[in-house]
């Protein structure tokens, strides 16, 4: 089935100065983390707080893995290629060690674990 623009809408969620600093006091560890990646927490961490678990992140990058475990976000964590088992995508050439559930779970489990 084809992919229309329709699909592929999105919405950006802007992140106030005031949301962007509560994430930051609640996770002093994002300090150092890229802008765009605190904008992206600090907008998931105002859900999580509401009580708005539908959604999900999907990264492979340790630093954000280690983030959504310091703000209790680690189970709305997922892999590509849980993403792409879901979608019915069988990604060519298969994806990379970072990008599969077991990377995922292995650090996942790590930081919640405290190492």
């Amino acid at each position: 089935m084809p992919v229309s623009d329709a699909d592929l809408a999105h919405r950006v969620h802007p992140v106030s100065t005031w949301e962007r600093a509560e994430y930051l006091l609640a996770d002093p560890g994002a300090v150092g983390m890229d802008a765009g990646e605190q904008d992206l927490f600090a907008h998931a961490y105002q859900r999580a707080r509401t009580g708005d678990r539908a959604w999900v992140l999907c990264s492979s990058d340790k630093a954000s893995i280690r983030a959504a475990v310091r703000v209790d976000m680690a189970d709305q964590l997922r892999s590509l290629e849980a993403m792409s088992d879901a979608a019915g995508a069988r990604p060519k050439p298969p994806l990379k060690s970072h990008f599969q559930e077991l990377f995922l779970s292995r650090h996942r489990t790590e930081y919640l674990l405290g190492g």
